[in-house]
């Protein structure tokens, strides 16, 4: 510790002063402990005083450092939850209303997510995560946020598909919205290719969503595990899933 370094190099310069001294007037150094004492117990006072300095100090820093850490902590908790709030709408909106129909791929309303880079994570502030003994946490949070906006691009590519491929064709077939049709029929007008590719992210979108909403949670409660492991006397923000039927980010451009 910096303030003992001192002290004790205090007291060392003390005594070798004291025996320079003796033998710097020609006497050998004779000396009792009452010769020491007011000295002793001025650096006795001294070193007490920058003790109780430095812990102080200290004491101060940690609350400073567990004060940042905890508002780190709730700040990517709050954004993991709204990640998951704004699929689980998707989802209840425009995935489980189609899920069992054949045609869903065509019946899936193309619906455009704003960007939401205001939710991601900071990692640096969260470096603190890695002197706990569950380091993983913070990897897992990375990678649930990445995986998020890999879901976004997704189903804003899908939108894209849908808007400018495949409605143009069935309005330029006469297809009216909500007009019942095989599936051989719709693959006629959008061409194999069109068809093929609506098909295909259309399930990869509900498979991202599905994978990416207990990952979120679970990547929260990891960041709550660990900080609660560093500081157990603290109560980190929990994950917050709000009821689906209360939360709509999704943009329906019809």
């Amino acid at each position: 510790m910096k303030g003992d370094t001192q002290v004790i190099a205090g007291v060392t310069i003390f005594f070798l002063g004291v025996l320079l001294g003796s033998y710097v007037d020609g006497q050998a150094p004779s000396l009792s402990v009452a010769d020491f004492m007011p000295a002793l117990v001025t650096l006795f006072a001294a070193y007490t005083g920058v003790r109780y300095a430095f812990d102080l100090q200290n004491k101060e820093k940690n609350q400073e450092d567990i004060r940042k850490n905890l508002l780190a902590l709730n700040s990517a908790v709050v954004s993991l939850s709204q990640m998951h709030n704004q699929l689980s709408s998707y989802k209840r909106q425009i995935i489980d209303t189609h899920r069992e129909r054949a045609d869903r791929s065509i019946t899936m309303r193309p619906t455009v997510l704003e960007s939401q880079n205001h939710l991601r994570i900071d990692s640096t502030s969260l470096s603190y995560i890695l002197d706990s003994t569950k380091a993983q946490a913070l990897p897992i949070a990375m990678n649930a946020e990445s995986s998020f906006f890999r879901t976004i691009a997704t189903i804003n590519e899908r939108s894209r598909i849908m808007l400018d491929e495949v409605h143009p064709c069935l309005n330029g077939a006469g297809v009216r919205e909500g007009t019942a049709m095989r599936l051989q029929e719709v693959e006629e007008i959008l061409t194999h290719g069109v068809f093929v590719k609506c098909g295909r992210i259309t399930d990869s979108t509900i498979e991202m969503v599905e994978d990416s909403l207990p990952a979120l949670k679970n990547a929260a409660d990891e960041l709550a595990a660990a900080t609660k492991e560093l500081y157990p006397d603290q109560s980190p923000r929990s994950f917050e899933a709000v009821d689906p039927t209360e939360s709509g980010n999704a943009t329906n451009p019809n």
